[in-house]
């Protein structure tokens, strides 16, 4: 996102249970640590608010995103802090859990 590195390739996920239906989100790219945990903590949040509304969702889908986010936050975790880049970070966004 911002060409900070080191950074590591990964999915981070989003789900939306909308009662009969469900909308699944996702981000794929290179993260640095700062600009990967803003974005796991956006879609993670955004996931515990919007993704249980949905039967499956309740059940499956939810809990399969929230554990998928956290396999990923552990990768962003181990990274060092980011050598600054041409571009800005997108800061370390609201911490949820």
């Amino acid at each position: 996102m911002c060409g900070g590195f080191p950074a590591v390739e990964a999915t981070i996920r989003q789900h939306q249970g909308i009662l009969i239906m469900m909308r699944f989100l996702h981000v794929k790219g290179p993260f640095c640590r700062n600009c990967g945990l803003a974005v796991e903590r956006d879609m993670t949040g955004k996931t515990l608010w919007q993704g249980w509304w949905s039967p499956f969702s309740l059940a499956l889908f939810t809990p399969f995103t929230l554990i998928w986010n956290m396999t990923v936050r552990s990768k962003l975790n181990k990274l060092p802090p980011p050598v600054p880049a041409q571009m800005p970070n997108q800061g370390s966004g609201q911490q949820w859990l």
